[in-house]
């Protein structure tokens, strides 16, 4: 009877410990106006590696559009639909006095995998280039 309640201690420990623990994830989302059509554009950086030019992190469509939004809820909206929750927003001002606004989501996840990211326009330009 001991070896059995040991072996049953053994098996429900070590599923606790394999079972992966979640973590959470961030993005940081960078709000443009679009002048011509009075819509948003966004920006998303996820903390991947800059490269000093033709880094492009707009957010684009499957066809490589970029997309963009009626407004700012418009836009929490899009982004609580792929698993993103809205943790703040602050805005900082340019040397001209422009205001850059910014946006801070997670999720969390369980693996890396696990994260719905939007596509950027790099993203997609590497995509085609890979498939040509």
């Amino acid at each position: 009877m001991k070896r059995l309640l040991l072996l049953f201690t053994f098996m429900v420990v070590s599923l606790c410990v394999s079972a992966a623990q979640p973590y959470r994830v961030y993005c940081e989302l960078f709000v443009t106006s679009a002048f011509w059509n009075k819509k948003l554009g966004v920006s998303v950086d996820f903390g991947q590696e800059q490269k000093f030019a033709g880094n492009d992190n707009r957010m684009v469509d499957e066809n490589g559009e970029p997309i963009y939004f009626n407004s700012s809820v418009d836009a929490m909206n899009f982004m609580g639909k792929l698993g993103w929750v809205f943790e703040q927003t602050y805005t900082i001002q340019s040397e001209d006095g422009t205001p850059w606004q910014y946006w801070l989501f997670s999720c969390e996840v369980t693996s890396d995998d696990d994260v719905v990211r939007p596509l950027t326009m790099s993203e997609y330009k590497n995509r085609e280039k890979k498939r040509r």
